[in-house]
């Protein structure tokens, strides 16, 4: 299974990286462009160059009072515009509370809100965008899929910062960071004693979870390795070949992973923790198991060039970044976290969580270990027998 990394945004990437310190200073800021006047001709990326990951070291949305006054104008506009379009990865009851308190809040807007796969939303957009025949006002992007975003410059340029969005939120001015995603190693409780609990990720490796393991099979459970420089890619890739050697189920994605353990297939899995609530919460027999350190992987809206509603895009995009919207998202343990363990941390619930249970986490927080991840993805499939070359 290959990451959508283009060797063009490498090449870019890694222009900009040299000479340089790993984590670049902001770009100066471009001049925000309206996305419904930009379909037509869009200038060639300069991502490489101004790309940077959300690196705060507290990850709490805060408005000024600038930031305020823009959104109430920009509100304006989008009242006449009175839809928008919204394309995300989070299954649409989780979100449903999200949308219900942004129409609360911006009477005369509606929200039509479509779950779906991050790749797909990558296409659609990309197609839609090809054909000037745009009709998604807002989309989700994941972190494997975001450096093809920028590099097909599929976002429009906004001026985030004139609407309250802090500038550690945003990448280039044209991605707001929406939560982290937080993977997690869970295990069936009722499979699984309380001695043979996982406490390690060598301890994945006893001979007695042998064909007992769900993973995912494009290593998304991995880039701890990247992020944590205590670890490394040559020790991520002798992990990952000892790893198939235990067999393991591979799935294609984190939410597929559940139900095998929750069922008894398997007796452990790596996941998401949002997942992993969800289905605690409707009583399934699993739990978390404490194997350190894991990672966290962002999650960034935008605007796509040509957006049928760019006012009220703007709108939501900017309004997912108040405290507000992160209260709701909290709610659903979706949060934004900093990218690495911050104890005792934001406040949030998933924060809170993570830091009761002794979690330790690594997230991007430089250039350059995003332009480490293509290779890496490749180098850990192969190693774990999941790379396919596409």
């Amino acid at each position: 299974m290959r990451h959508p990394w283009s060797l063009s945004l490498i090449a870019a990437l890694s222009l900009a990286a040299c000479g340089g310190s790993a984590t670049l200073p902001a770009a100066s800021a471009p001049p925000a462009s309206s996305a419904s006047s930009a379909a037509a001709a869009k200038p060639a990326s300069s991502a490489g160059a101004a790309a940077k990951p959300a690196t705060s070291a507290s990850a709490k949305p805060a408005a000024s009072a600038s930031g305020s006054g823009g959104l109430d104008a920009l509100y304006q506009k989008a009242k006449g515009e009175g839809s928008v379009t919204w394309y995300d990865a989070t299954a649409t009851d989780v979100m449903a509370p999200l949308v219900q308190e942004f129409e609360k809040t911006y009477p005369g807007i509606k929200v039509a809100y479509t779950d779906s796969k991050p790749p797909d939303i990558f296409t659609q957009v990309r197609v839609q965008e090809t054909a000037h025949n745009v009709s998604i006002d807002v989309a989700d992007g994941a972190e494997l899929n975001i450096p093809d975003t920028i590099n097909e410059n599929l976002p429009s340029t906004v001026d985030w910062a004139s609407l309250g969005v802090p500038a550690d939120l945003t990448i280039n001015q044209q991605l707001v960071q929406e939560y982290s995603s937080v993977h997690v190693v869970i295990y069936n409780t009722q499979k699984v004693a309380a001695a043979d609990v996982p406490k390690s990720w060598d301890d994945l490796l006893d001979p007695k979870w042998k064909g007992q393991l769900a993973v995912d099979g494009r290593a998304t459970f991995m880039p701890q390795w990247v992020f944590d420089p205590s670890l490394g890619t040559d020790k991520a890739v002798a992990y990952a070949k000892k790893l198939a050697g235990q067999q393991p189920l591979f799935e294609s994605a984190n939410e597929a992973i559940v139900p095998k353990v929750v069922s008894g297939q398997v007796a452990i899995g790596t996941t998401v923790l949002s997942t992993t609530l969800a289905a605690q919460k409707k009583g399934a027999p699993i739990d978390i198991a404490v194997v350190n350190p894991t990672n966290i992987a962002p999650t960034y809206l935008y605007v796509p060039n040509g957006a049928p509603h760019p006012a009220a895009a703007q709108l939501l995009v900017a309004w997912m970044a108040t405290p507000a919207a992160q209260k709701v998202m909290n709610a659903n343990n979706n949060s934004l976290l900093a990218p690495k363990t911050n104890c005792p941390g934001n406040g949030s619930p998933v924060n809170d969580l993570l830091c009761q249970k002794k979690i330790e986490w690594y997230g991007p927080s430089s250039l350059q270990q995003l332009l480490d991840l293509p290779k890496f993805y490749q180098q850990v499939e192969t190693a774990l027998g999941t790379y396919t070359g596409k």
